[in-house]
């Protein structure tokens, strides 16, 4: 139970936007490289882009539905062990590049303070 609600919590925070700095830390970081920062940007989903998930989303299960039916199942097999292979290492991958990432800067700012 623990395996899907660890990376649920940890994924919320994740996406929430950090939190603004106060105004000393702000300046002592305005000094810092800018080719870190990265600009949030907020997203919306309009009317007409919702209505083309129930339409795609039959259009996808048809077509799964179609692939199971007609292909092999060895080949189908291969086919989603590939996949879930290549997806589940891209997102180790970005996982931690990220951690990493948070690491250097957290070890950064301790040395400046030094």
């Amino acid at each position: 139970m623990s395996g899907a609600l660890v990376p649920i919590y940890y994924g919320a925070f994740a996406s929430l936007p950090p939190s603004p700095l106060p105004a000393s830390a702000a300046d002592s970081d305005a000094d810092a490289g800018s080719d870190d920062e990265e600009t949030l940007q907020s997203e919306a989903l309009t009317s007409s882009e919702a209505y083309l998930f129930p339409l795609l989303g039959s259009a996808v299960l048809a077509g799964m539905y179609v692939l199971v039916k007609l292909v092999d199942r060895r080949y189908l097999d291969v086919l989603l062990g590939a996949y879930f292979g290549v997806v589940g290492a891209a997102a180790v991958w970005k996982v931690s590049a990220g951690a990493v990432k948070r690491r250097r800067r957290a070890g950064d700012g301790a040395q400046g303070q030094l």
